[in-house]
Formats: C-alpha cells, sequence, structure tokens
C-alpha cells in the first residue's frame, strides 16, 4: 500500500480520491492552511499551493484544484468558482449559465520528494438550468451535467461511484496512478 499525504481539509476531496484510486493507495488528509492565489487558470493555482506545501512539510505530497469553465463567460470563473459559489451559489450560476457549455478540470499536483509532477483531467458538460439533487455532491455538483451519451443527470444525482467512473477527478487520478510506478 502506497501511502500519500494529500494536502487538503475538504473530506469530499479525500473520500472521492481514496474511492477512485482504491486500496492500492492510502490517502491521509492533512490540512494546512495554504494560501491561495487568486487565477482562473487550475493549474497556475496548483503551482503555487504545491510549492507552499512542499516548503512546510519537505516531504512526498500531493495537493488538488478543480475548476469550472463556463464558454458563455471565456472560461470564466474557473478557480474562481468557489468564489461565485459563495456570493451567488448554485441557483445564480444556473440563473445566469443556465445551458451553456462548460469544462470541469482537476490539477493533481504531486511532490515525490525531489520533483514536481501535475496531472490534469477534464470532463466536458453543461450547466443545468436549475440544480438538482442539492443534498448530494459537494460544489456545484448540482449545477454539472457531464457529456455522456444519453445523460441529463448532474454529478450530484448520480451516486458517488457513478460520478467517480467519468468525472475529471477521476481522469486526473489515473493519470496519477499510471505514472506513480514509473516515478
Amino acid at each position: 500500500m502506497k501511502n500519500i499525504i494529500f494536502c487538503t481539509g475538504n473530506k469530499n476531496k479525500i473520500n472521492e480520491m481514496q474511492s477512485i484510486l482504491g486500496d492500492e493507495f492510502k490517502i491521509e488528509g492533512k490540512k494546512i492552511d495554504i494560501p491561495e492565489i487568486q487565477d482562473v487558470n487550475v493549474r497556475t493555482v496548483v503551482e503555487k499551493k504545491l510549492d507552499y506545501a512542499i516548503e512546510k512539510l519537505q516531504q512526498p505530497l500531493i495537493v488538488e484544484d478543480t475548476g469550472l469553465y463556463i464558454k458563455n463567460m471565456n472560461g470564466f470563473p474557473g478557480a474562481l468558482v468557489k468564489f461565485m459559489l459563495d456570493k451567488i451559489k448554485n441557483n445564480g450560476i444556473s440563473k445566469l449559465m443556465g445551458g451553456s457549455n462548460a469544462t470541469a478540470v482537476t490539477v493533481i499536483g504531486y511532490y515525490d520528494g525531489e520533483k514536481k509532477h501535475f496531472f490534469e483531467g477534464k470532463k466536458y458538460g453543461t450547466i443545468s438550468e436549475k440544480p438538482k439533487s442539492m443534498k448530494k455532491g459537494f460544489g456545484w455538483d448540482p449545477i454539472f451535467i457531464p457529456k455522456m451519451k444519453d445523460n441529463n443527470k448532474t454529478f450530484s444525482q448520480m451516486s458517488i461511484e457513478d460520478k467517480n467512473k467519468i468525472s475529471q477527478r477521476k481522469a486526473a487520478c489515473h493519470k496519477f496512478k499510471a505514472s506513480f510506478s514509473q516515478i
């Protein structure tokens, strides 16, 4: 079993990553107060988070960030989506951008003790006209409808197992897992 330190306080992200990576990995969440730069680009945010976490912990670790790029907003809000959620919630995003194409992007930054590595996953979809199944999922799961054949469900309407089979986090995790033995 490979132990991985994941610098986050978000239990949902820890649980999803553990579920996706499986029993081969043991994800240990470590909450450290990482200053987060304000940038639309998820990769840029992850690079800065990784540098800070390496400086503080000086050991192998991962950081992660996820953004939502809405086509009709020229790719905004990207990594700044958490601020939109804080201010206008999923309802506001749906009212403004319902029906718009969007791309969900997750970037994992991994430090192996010597080098930094980055793994990106994307999932294309649309913003729903209104939030659905607000009791399940987290973040913008209630408004993101992933593109796939015969699908009209948001991430929050799917079981966690179904979401984890197709999500952008799964794509990033699988790239990480595939290269882990080569790192």
